[in-house]
């Protein structure tokens, strides 16, 4: 749960720094859920609907720049969304009328190339 210090700070600023809010277990698994997403994007030859890929993209070293609309790249991404520790931040900070908006993207910033 966020502090009032918090709150008032994310009103006056227009950001905040949350701590911790994945438990090891949740940023394990979405670790596990981006290796297999770029893992599997070795096959592709170009960017698709979801997958944007880096210049010097190849099968032996895939290298993707973003994951666009991961929620269709694996379901993982769409159940974190929703998972409370991430509600429970959101909801003090703007309310509890929160709608997942279907472009979101997850923009990689690999070692080695990436924007």
């Amino acid at each position: 749960m966020l502090s009032k210090q918090q709150v008032e700070f994310y009103h006056e600023e227009g950001y905040i720094v949350v701590e911790d809010v994945l438990d090891k277990a949740l940023l394990t698994k979405l670790r596990e859920v981006t290796d297999e997403v770029t893992a599997s994007a070795a096959d592709l030859t170009e960017s698709n609907d979801i997958i944007d890929l880096e210049p010097g993209h190849s099968r032996e070293n895939p290298a993707i720049r973003r994951i666009k609309r991961p929620h269709l790249a694996h379901e993982f991404y769409l159940e974190l969304c929703a998972a409370t520790c991430i509600t429970d931040s959101l909801v003090p900070l703007i309310g509890p009328d929160i709608r997942l908006r279907a472009g979101g993207k997850v923009n990689m910033k690999s070692a080695g190339f990436g924007a």
